[in-house]
């Protein structure tokens, strides 16, 4: 029987070190992707000072000159990360789906040692070269992706630069905004009812990113990186006999309300699966079959720490609730229908499908109503107030 704060610490333990892999994956991916574009701008400043010179001075060249020089504009667009830039970083991000796989194993290692000192956990020979085969044609093939809707920018961004007379430094300036993203004012908090805070400001310091090919590839590396570690820690606690696993949501201010309403709730291993959605941090805490298996109810809630586990709910409900500048009772339907609303994972392993992994243990929620029957109920009223067809 896991202590459950020792095990809140384990999962946020892992949580720390998969982050800082992921850290270092981000930092190399914006280092190539930002070199890339440093290669590009410097032959495409060149190919749009001959085309501008050309262009000046239309009597001085022939029109099929000109149109040559403006195919090579075009072409210096279209070289945006190489073939030997994508495989120099393809190098280093297996390096790090490795990492991933290894820190996955580890926190399933340090999470069965805590539930079962006495056993020990089957051994891991080190990662799945066919699970990180597939993983990293994954990410080559996202970044791939990103490129070439890159190239396609820069041509845009180019052919505009042409037609309305912009100078080099312009086009270089949209090509990096459209590289890394711009940033816009942060909307303040909203308060009671969803509307903003009373006196509420937008604060010229809080900015946020609008999506650029930097951001998108760095939320798919790093999804990636947390499949390659959970699919090490599933693996493993399913190896060693565990059918059931707590879902642990890491808490912080960006934790979303799937997560959220999922926290402490203990499911079936082969119905479950994380991460729920892009960028998901959550933890699986495997648990002993006996324990949850127990017909014995008391027994069950003192081996299964339910009191803990039921504060700890209310503790993450209320900080949710506290990070968007509302009250629990606020936030608590918004929670409910979070429970019931399949995940992005669920909903693409099972695509159409309206249902997601229900608990198999009761734990009660706030107000000292059932989750469980909170969540069947919230699931019937929406039913109810959708109009017919």
């Amino acid at each position: 029987m896991a202590d459950g704060a020792l095990a809140l610490e384990l999962a946020e333990d892992s949580a720390d070190a998969l982050a800082a892999i992921e850290d270092r994956a981000e930092k190399e991916a914006n280092t190539t992707l930002r070199l890339a574009l440093v290669a590009v701008l410097d032959q495409l400043r060149r190919a749009f000072v001959r085309y501008q010179e050309a262009a000046a001075a239309p009597s001085s060249v022939s029109p099929a000159e000109l149109t040559a020089r403006y195919q090579e504009v075009i072409r210096a667009a279209q070289r945006f990360l190489t073939d030997g830039e994508l495989q120099a970083w393809e190098t280093s991000y297996r390096r790090h789906l490795e990492a991933a796989i290894t820190a996955g194993a580890k926190a399933a290692e340090q999470q069965q040692r805590a539930e079962d000192p006495a056993t020990p956990p089957p051994p891991f020979a080190g990662p799945d070269p066919v699970i990180v085969g597939a993983l990293l044609a994954a990410a080559v093939v996202a970044m791939r992706s990103e490129a070439v809707t890159f190239r396609d920018q820069l041509v845009v961004l180019a052919s505009n630069a042409a037609a309305q007379g912009w100078g080099t430094r312009r086009l270089e300036q949209e090509a990096r905004r459209a590289l890394v993203g711009i940033t816009a004012p942060q909307a303040p908090r909203p308060g009671a009812g969803g509307r903003p805070a009373a006196g509420a400001r937008r604060s010229p310091q809080a900015r946020r990113p609008q999506t650029g090919v930097v951001q998108r590839v760095i939320v798919n590396l790093r999804t990636n990186l947390q499949q390659a570690a959970q699919q090490a820690t599933q693996t493993l606690a399913r190896a060693a006999g565990y059918q059931y696993a707590r879902w642990i949501a890491t808490r912080d201010e960006r934790t979303c309300a799937y997560c959220v309403a999922r926290h402490g709730r203990i499911y079936r291993l082969d119905q479950v699966s994380l991460p729920a959605h892009r960028r998901c941090r959550c933890q699986l805490q495997p648990l002993a079959t006996d324990d949850v298996e127990n017909p014995d109810a008391d027994a069950r809630e003192r081996a299964l720490n339910g009191t803990f586990w039921r504060q700890s709910q209310t503790r993450v409900w209320r900080e949710y609730a506290a990070s968007r500048g509302r009250s629990t009772t606020e936030v608590r339907p918004e929670l409910l229908r979070a429970a019931a609303t399949p995940t992005a994972n669920e909903r693409w392993r099972t695509p159409g499908t309206t249902r997601t992994a229900q608990p198999v243990v009761t734990l009660d929620g706030p107000g000292g109503v059932d989750l469980t029957t909170a969540v069947r109920q919230a699931a019937r009223n929406a039913n109810r107030q959708q109009p017919s067809t």
